[in-house]
Formats: structure tokens, sequence, C-alpha cells
């Protein structure tokens, strides 16, 4: 844990590091993230305008919302308590990656209609890799007619305005992607890759018989549960395939887990929602013991002695 610690440490300091380097320069693209690759055009704002956003959002963010955060690699259960990372040449994003990279140096012209572009990024430039922050939210809003007010007077806009959102859903440093919300993941279709992986699983245990349909099927509708058997152990798959009279008071002691009868086969208790948890979590490598023989949960998996 300290280890992660001094890493995200060092990851807030880095970010205000860039934002502070008087060789950075800043440019806005906005992004049309419903294309594939993606397409974006360039936002015509001023390198002091993006500094001077960057140098407040970065700080608010790494005071506030960073630093409460932990670094996990992706996928995690609770991405709202982790920044998750991946590797950029990962297959998963790599064709998004480089889309987004090539609107840096070969953005669309001439664009008069921005409703369709639903996200943008805001890009610092030191050396040759761009550094890159992401937002899922449209930049340019229209309106027909609109009076923005301060306390002394007002301004008629009847145009467009450009909004900045103190808030990034993931950035992009050297070759690491740092997935920060589920808007991220939505943003590389992660969540439905997860969630086709998670459906691929369950229909296996269900052959297996570790599971009956009804149930885990019942578990998996529920808000936050389509993807929770896409990061399963595999070895531990066998473990609780083969449950037998002989095996199961060791397995359930090892284990701390419940094992019933069910139409003459010994399979775990997942009867309601703590106990299906629980063994998910087991399977999952995100519940054990520690070294005081207590059981412990995290959010993304780890190694524990059993």
């Amino acid at each position: 844990m300290e280890r992660i610690r001094y890493i995200m440490n060092t990851l807030i300091n880095n970010l205000r590091n860039y934002v502070n380097n008087e060789q950075a320069t800043f440019t806005c693209f906005t992004i049309d993230n419903n294309k594939t690759p993606f397409v974006g055009s360039k936002i015509k704002l001023s390198h002091k305008q993006l500094k001077e956003f960057m140098n407040k959002t970065i700080s608010y963010l790494c005071d506030k919302v960073y630093s409460t955060m932990n670094l996990g690699e992706y996928p995690v259960a609770s991405p709202k308590e982790y920044i998750e990372t991946l590797s950029c040449s990962d297959e998963k994003i790599s064709t998004y990656i480089k889309g987004i990279k090539k609107i840096i140096s070969n953005p669309e012209t001439n664009v008069t209609d921005f409703s369709k572009y639903n996200a943008y990024m805001i890009v610092i430039q030191i050396g040759k890799e761009p550094i890159i922050f992401i937002t899922k939210k449209k930049i340019v809003h229209k309106y027909k007619k609109a009076f923005c007010f301060s306390s002394k007077d007002y301004t008629e806009v009847n145009d467009e305005l450009i909004r900045l959102i103190m808030h990034f859903d993931c950035f992009i440093i050297d070759n690491t992607c740092y997935i920060i919300t589920k808007q991220g993941r939505t943003m590389f279709h992660l969540e439905e890759t997860l969630a086709q992986k998670s459906k691929a699983i369950k229909e296996h245990m269900i052959s297996m018989g570790i599971f009956k349909r009804e149930k885990i099927e019942q578990y998996m509708k529920k808000p936050g549960h389509a993807t929770c058997l896409a990061n399963i152990d595999r070895k531990l798959l066998d473990v609780f395939k083969n449950i037998t009279a002989e095996n199961k008071d060791l397995i359930s002691k090892k284990y701390r887990l419940p094992i019933i009868e069910i139409d003459g086969v010994l399979k775990v208790d997942t009867s309601d929602d703590e106990k299906m948890k629980n063994f998910i979590d087991t399977l999952t490598n995100k519940r054990g013991k520690n070294f005081d023989d207590e059981t412990v949960y995290s959010a993304s998996s780890f190694s524990t002695i059993r």
C-alpha cells in the first residue's frame, strides 16, 4: 500500500509540474467519439486561457479528488475510488488512442456544426509525446438568446459559448492511459467489453454447474453487477467445480464460504446477495485473509495468503 501511495503522490506531483512547466504549450480539441477512429477539430482558445484553466483545475483535482483515490490496474470493481491504469498499446484501447493522437496532428478543418462533438481534450506539449486530458462533455453550447450576468452588468449572447469543466474522465501520459470515471471507460467501450466477457464467463460457470442460471442472472441484472465476473481467477473455478463430501469442509474453511447440497450436488451457497457477493469476490481475488487470519476485502484484485 505504501508503494501505491508513493506512485500516486508521484503522479500528482508530475501533473502539477506539467501545467507549471514554462516550456509547455496548451491546445484544445473537440472530439466526436461516436466515430471510429475518433475525429476532432481544434478549438480557438489561447495558450494563456488554457494554461490558466489547467493550473486551477489540476490544483483543485490534485488537492480535493486525486489525493483521496488509489491507483489500480484496469479493471477494478469501484472506479469511483480508483484511477485505473491501462497501457495505451493494449489492444482494447490502442485503436482509439491512435485516433485521438491523430486529431492533434491532423484535425478536421472548416467545421461549422459542433453539435455531434460530444467530448473534448486539452493537450499539453512539452516533449515529443503529448499529455492529453479528456472530458466526455460537449464543449460548445449554442444559445438562441441568453444573458450572462455578473455583479455589475450583463452580456447578451446570441451565438455559442465554450464551456470548460474542472473535471477529466481520463488522461494519457507517455504510454499509459489513466481512467478516472466510468465515463472514461465508456469512451473506450471498456464497459461494453467487460460486460461481454462477464456474460461469457457466466455461461461457462452455469455449464460447469457452479451457478444456477436464475440466481446469477438475477444478481447480474442489478446496478453495477453486469461486469462482476469479468476477472475470475480461472484456477479457482476447478476448486469450486469439484466439491466432494471429502473436501467440502476443507474448502469451506479455507475460503470461508458456506457449502450446501442442491439437487444432490455440493455447491457454494449463493442463496442471497451477500453470499453471492462473497463468492464472486473470492473468485476474483477481492476477498481473502490477512496475516491476522481476518477476512478482508478490496475493490481490486490482490494476492492473499489463504
